[in-house]
């Protein structure tokens, strides 16, 4: 079996998703992925071989390895229509494994033509079935890799995954790293941990955190198995509130809370997950109201990089950091937050690379 798979380079998310699927694959099989940007550094990191450099977001990339989707038995990717639609133009049989249907605009922003469509399993995921109708929809559980229970140690683990977008200005990430460190700089300022990690694309995030203040405090890129294994021993994560992490969080037993949005997509993940994830209002204190019902991610992700310039210049009044604080000296308040989050992941599931890899063999 030839598979040939691609994550788009939008964060380390999608990336993260793949390589817990790759990891389930049969190790007979020749697997070869299409990496750039935050795929092709996650990948690097996490020693995968097997790999072609190509922008998958690219047509004109993607027409310079047209042979290798042709051949290959199966086009499998996590979250790119750019992708999915070339190949089944060269007559791949196609995978699409998306996290995000629930909140896509129109059909446009998938391709719910798929000979296979793996739905990951979010509050109200079924009510855009009818509306982006998917050929072959296939609901699963979180992907998440392995979680079995580790000792805990007396660490913070900070998650801000890759940073990038095609949207995004180099200057607008520096911006949104440092409100993150500003924020950190007053939650955390008398902790107690033995450690903190700071885990994401170096670059922007070193330069942010350089003059923070907080003690015992490192900034890292991990590999995909080494963020699982710091999550699983961690005390406490804080996060942006991507889907991935989270659910690898609330596998593990590790307490969530969520810092500002990166981009439109955790902006709403924040506001649905608010029962059960502490976080400030990020659509209250931005006037992002109308966001809720639903635009075109671009639209959406400008809106909240916009945001995060307005957040800066209010910052020191807001008191956002006692929403971390509280968490961060208080042990019965992570207990009660990681309970409510291990409820939720029980409901959905979390067995979803498992359900994937068992279809794909199914049809092989």
């Amino acid at each position: 079996m030839r598979i040939l798979c691609d994550a788009v380079p939008f964060g380390f998310g999608p990336a993260g998703k793949l390589l817990t699927i790759l990891g389930k694959l049969p190790t007979s099989w020749d697997i070869t992925l299409l990496a750039s940007g935050t795929t092709k550094l996650l990948a690097e990191r996490s020693q995968i071989t097997g790999t072609i450099e190509c922008d998958s977001t690219s047509r004109a990339d993607l027409r310079r390895v047209k042979s290798n989707i042709e051949n290959a038995d199966l086009f499998l990717t996590v979250m790119n229509p750019v992708s999915a639609r070339y190949a089944q133009e060269v007559g791949s049989r196609l995978a699409m494994v998306d996290s995000l249907f629930w909140m896509w605009h129109s059909a446009q922003d998938t391709c719910v033509t798929a000979d296979m469509y793996f739905i990951q399993r979010f509050p109200d995921w079924e009510r855009n079935l009818n509306r982006l109708r998917p050929v072959s929809p296939h609901p699963v559980g979180a992907i998440v890799g392995p979680h079995e229970p580790v000792e805990r140690k007396e660490e913070l683990l900070v998650h801000l995954g890759g940073l990038q977008n095609s949207i995004a200005r180099a200057d607008q990430i520096d911006t949104y790293c440092n409100v993150i460190s500003r924020i950190l700089a007053q939650a955390l300022g008398h902790h107690r941990f033995d450690r903190i990690r700071v885990v994401g694309n170096p670059d922007p995030l070193k330069k942010a955190f350089h003059h923070c203040g907080v003690n015992r405090l490192e900034v890292t890129l991990l590999d995909h198995s080494d963020v699982a294994r710091t999550l699983a021993s961690s005390q406490l994560l804080l996060t942006s509130p991507g889907l991935t992490t989270t659910y690898e969080a609330f596998a593990s037993g590790t307490p969530v809370a969520f810092l500002p949005p990166q981009n439109y997509s955790q902006l709403l993940i924040s506001s649905v997950l608010r029962d059960i994830v502490p976080s400030p209002d990020w659509v209250d204190i931005g006037s992002l109201h109308d966001l809720l019902a639903g635009v075109p991610e671009v639209a959406g992700v400008k809106r909240v990089l916009d945001f995060h310039s307005a957040l800066s210049a209010k910052l020191d009044d807001l008191d956002l950091h006692e929403t971390y604080a509280s968490l961060v000296a208080n042990a019965d308040a992570r207990a009660s937050a990681a309970h409510s989050q291990q409820d939720f992941i029980a409901r959905i599931g979390a067995h979803g690379a498992d359900e994937i890899v068992s279809e794909i063999s199914r049809r092989s």
